[in-house]
């Protein structure tokens, strides 16, 4: 049965090409890499208890879209304890074992939850303005990694903390949207700065540059980092 249930929504674009060559070798590394992150981003949502939407794959990329909070599968402090630690792990998992960067939106609020279409072919679809901006928070040009929106931010506040961007404007929303980058365990101790006043830019650009030493396939290139006072 349809109802209106309060989920979070997780949408992730791979940075990936997808181009099919007719080449037989270059193919069949393609599909057993696609069939590798599928497999990987399935068990990451089974030990969070997580549902798969989707996984699309066309002239538009890869995307997997996930949910958290359906019918059987809703639990206290889902989003601090379920959702977002999932959205890091998938995101961390990516990068360290398999080399690829990827954008993820995620949001949650009241979406419609059901199944559309006809007798033939129907499927069962999440829709409402939480889900349209978790798509648009994942493509975002001020995207680092991971966007969420202020409902999540203010789900696991007490876990995460959460650098802030400037807000944006979505479909289904009358004022512009608050969004907000968060924070791993590792960065959340590089956030904790006493007695520092300003320089917000600057952190999060220092914090954007740690991101790519760690997740650099040189790890051994130098770094330098010059600020001026």
């Amino acid at each position: 049965d349809a109802e209106i249930r309060s989920v979070y929504t997780m949408f992730i674009k791979l940075d990936i090409s997808c181009i099919i060559t007719g080449y037989t070798f270059k193919d069949k590394r393609l599909f057993l890499l696609l069939n590798d992150i599928m497999a990987m981003v399935l068990a990451v949502l089974d030990q969070y208890r997580g549902h798969l939407r989707q996984f699309i794959v066309d002239d538009k990329g890869v995307v997997l879209i996930a949910t958290f909070g359906l019918r059987g599968a809703s639990f206290p402090n889902m989003v601090p304890e379920k959702g977002l630690p999932a959205a890091i792990t998938i995101y961390e998992t990516l990068q360290m074992d398999f080399g690829i960067d990827c954008a993820i939106g995620a949001t949650y609020g009241k979406v419609f939850c059901g199944a559309v279409g006809g007798l033939r072919r129907h499927e069962y679809v999440v829709l409402g303005p939480p889900v349209n901006l978790a798509a648009r928070l994942m493509c975002s040009d001020n995207n680092p990694g991971i966007l969420v929106d202020d409902a999540v931010r203010q789900a696991a506040s007490e876990r995460f903390d959460f650098l802030s961007y400037p807000p944006i404007k979505a479909k289904g929303y009358s004022d512009l949207v608050p969004i907000f980058e968060p924070q791993s365990i590792i960065e959340r101790n590089w956030n904790k700065i006493e007695h520092f006043v300003g320089r917000e830019k600057e952190l999060r650009r220092m914090i954007q540059i740690g991101k790519q030493m760690v997740f650099t396939e040189k790890k051994k290139k130098a770094h330098m980092v010059l600020i001026e006072a």
